[in-house]
């Protein structure tokens, strides 16, 4: 044997049966040991583990600058809501988030974006959709209660006022017409904002242009093919609207009521449907009681104290006791926090 090679120790093959006979007893002792029972029946289904996401349908200007408004900031952390790219649509998402998390609803949100009105509502009352992701006038869908479910107010009659906007070179700039004169000009809105169009039609304005969105609606009153569009009073320093990159200037000490209130709804037909509406519902009630309902359309200048006391063009929608408020859409997310699961397009 040379010297500095490993030694090896022979056995004899009784000590090596031994010692084989107490690592198996050993090791089966641990493994069986290791195996429990089931602690459920096998025949019984195990729930969910996860909460679907909430799908909501809402116009794809509103989701950008609701996501540019947010910068990063989550829904449950707002000091304000007023700010840039913040307007009423915006707020109005917002508080519909809050409302969800406050009334209970634990998962995520997913944001799908569609423009056309009646698309919207059409996805909803077919259960495609579960909300429809900015409240619309009771007047739209009252008759279709066997398919949706309708919220409490979160925009109450007469607190709906809007002003007249024109090109900022338009003569009504600087001078505001009469609600007589106005069978003089002519302006553009979208047919199937049915409060709009009646409202123009009830001011007997001479012609009524109409278009699907509201990025050509500013793009024809600013070319000058008609003279003004209703929209919101905005929160900037003169009230103006800033969108597309264009511009447009309020009229002047006049403004109009669009009678009527305007909730969210939710899909019957949706398996989320029932439960969201609860959860909706009941945060729904807790922001009014807080007052932040009130704060936040009043910080987008919804509510805006500029025009209390501009001339009312119809006084005959005027309620026994009102705000001073605009509306509309202006320009074109959520907790995991605000922003949207997807935008995908349906």
């Amino acid at each position: 044997m040379n010297r500095g090679a490993a030694k090896i120790y022979p056995c004899s093959t009784a000590l090596w049966v031994t010692l084989l006979t107490c690592w198996l007893l050993i090791t089966s002792s641990l493994t069986f040991a290791d195996i429990s029972a089931p602690s459920t029946p096998t025949d019984v289904t195990l729930a969910e583990p996860l909460i679907k996401p909430l799908s909501i349908v809402l116009s794809p200007n509103t989701i950008e600058d609701t996501r540019l408004f947010l910068a990063g900031r989550s829904i449950h952390n707002l000091s304000s809501y007023n700010g840039e790219h913040s307007r009423r649509d915006v707020a109005s998402f917002i508080l519909l988030q809050q409302a969800l998390y406050k009334g209970g609803y634990k998962g995520e949100l997913e944001v799908h974006a569609v423009m056309p009105y009646l698309r919207n509502l059409r996805y909803i009352s077919d259960g495609k959709i579960a909300l429809l992701g900015e409240p619309i006038w009771l007047s739209d869908v009252s008759s279709n209660t066997d398919k949706i479910f309708i919220s409490s107010a979160v925009i109450n009659h007469g607190e709906f006022v809007v002003g007249l906007y024109v090109n900022p070179t338009h003569p009504l700039a600087t001078s505001p017409p009469s609600a007589k004169q106005l069978k003089y000009y002519s302006a553009a809105s979208n047919r199937n904002w049915k409060k709009d169009w009646q409202l123009l039609q009830d001011l007997n304005v001479k012609n009524v242009q109409h278009s699907l969105f509201w990025r050509n609606i500013v793009k024809m009153v600013y070319a000058g093919r008609v003279d003004f569009t209703l929209a919101p009073f905005q929160n900037s320093p003169d009230l103006s609207i800033a969108a597309y990159g264009l511009s447009l200037a309020v009229v002047p000490d006049v403004k109009v009521i669009l009678g009527g209130s305007r909730h969210f709804i939710v899909s019957r037909q949706h398996p989320m449907g029932k439960s969201s509406f609860e959860q909706l519902q009941r945060g729904l009630k807790l922001l009014r009681q807080d007052g932040t309902i009130t704060r936040a359309f009043t910080e987008v200048g919804f509510f805006n104290q500029k025009t209390k006391n501009w001339r009312l063009l119809n006084p005959q929608q005027h309620p026994p006791t009102t705000s001073t408020t605009s509306g509309h859409q202006v320009s074109g997310s959520q907790h995991r926090d605000h922003l949207p699961r997807s935008l995908r397009p349906l």
